[in-house]
């Protein structure tokens, strides 16, 4: 049940009665996560619409700058027809909520997860051509070509910011991240940097089918930037897709080996990725360059999973800790 002044909101959306809609709420466990209702009709599979509000809006949340973040990026007209619409935003009892359409399919994520007769590796294989497609259409429309000394300089930048929120990060972490920065940028070749979508990953794009083609919907915009090595798009993909369904020790395993056992999506999402976007295929997917280009995104991802728990304790993020597991061995 909806209380009285939520409801109340969400009449003057131009929704159709609300108490014709039944709400499921889908929450994110993280204190600086969302909570989650999706409104549906009678009868109808996907969500009329979709409705956030932080979980806790006394700590950072960034569900405004994934208003605004929409609001650019369906601009591009093709874009707009894999996205949800905003509907309008309403502030109820001192929280800010903000109200989207719904769109059709469900989670690659969940596909990998439930899957009953097709193997991992073939819905993988399916999958990352999908996201080839999408990622291609969000990258290219707002890219350059940059040198590998701005790369390096931002995996530092990332290894600073991950520094300022663990004072005792081990020296081991800063000298395999050192290494990284100095591969990178004594490779011949420019990498493509410009806008990404941040967590470009199977729990945020969706389908319709488990099948090899057919429209991908990109969904959960909040982490866009305009300028970034857009390959940190692509190892978020295909380190989201090595640890969907694993729990526990074998999540644990599954970061740890995640170098050698992402060589299928290598294959199939990487490389078609970089020759694409004008990128030496060839030079970047070397096993030196390649591994550079994995701390590059673990740091990255590592100072995102601190930002986003609101903590600095090393012990909260398990990113961080195979981080710091890969970097001793």
């Amino acid at each position: 049940m909806l209380n009285h002044s939520l409801m109340h909101a969400l009449e003057q959306l131009p929704l159709g009665p609300p108490s014709a809609l039944h709400f499921v709420q889908c929450s994110s466990s993280l204190p600086t996560g969302a909570i989650i209702l999706h409104g549906f009709a009678a009868d109808e599979s996907t969500a009329r619409v979709v409705v956030k509000t932080a979980r806790n809006p006394a700590l950072p949340h960034s569900l405004q700058r994934e208003w605004e973040s929409l609001a650019v990026v369906r601009s591009d007209g093709t874009l707009a027809r894999l996205t949800p619409e905003g509907i309008g935003t309403f502030d109820v009892d001192g929280a800010k909520f903000f109200a989207y359409s719904g769109i059709p399919g469900r989670t690659m994520s969940a596909l990998l997860r439930n899957r009953l007769w097709l193997r991992r590796a073939t819905l993988l294989k399916r999958f990352a051509g999908r996201a080839l497609e999408v990622a291609l259409l969000i990258h290219k429309a707002a890219s350059r070509p940059t040198p590998p000394s701005f790369v390096a300089d931002d995996l530092l930048s990332d290894l600073n910011g991950l520094r300022r929120l663990v004072p005792v990060l081990p020296q081991s972490v800063c000298l395999k991240a050192t290494e990284a920065a100095a591969s990178i940028a004594a490779t011949s070749g420019a990498l493509p940097c410009g806008r990404i979508h941040g967590d470009f990953s199977p729990h945020n794009l969706l389908v319709e089918s488990s099948a090899s083609r057919g429209v991908t919907r990109v969904i959960d915009w909040e982490h866009m930037e305009a300028e970034r090595p857009q390959h940190l798009d692509i190892f978020r993909f295909i380190g989201a897709s090595l640890l969907v369904g694993k729990r526990g020790a074998e999540r644990g395993a599954a970061l740890q080996s995640m170098r050698r056992d992402a060589a299928p999506l290598v294959r199939d999402l990487l490389h078609p990725w970089l020759v694409a976007m004008g990128a030496d295929a060839a030079a970047w997917t070397r096993p030196e360059r390649l591994e550079a280009l994995w701390w590059h995104y673990w740091l990255h991802a590592a100072r995102r999973s601190l930002e986003r728990l609101a903590s600095a304790d090393a012990r909260d993020s398990l990113l961080l800790r195979s981080l710091i597991e890969a970097a001793s061995d």
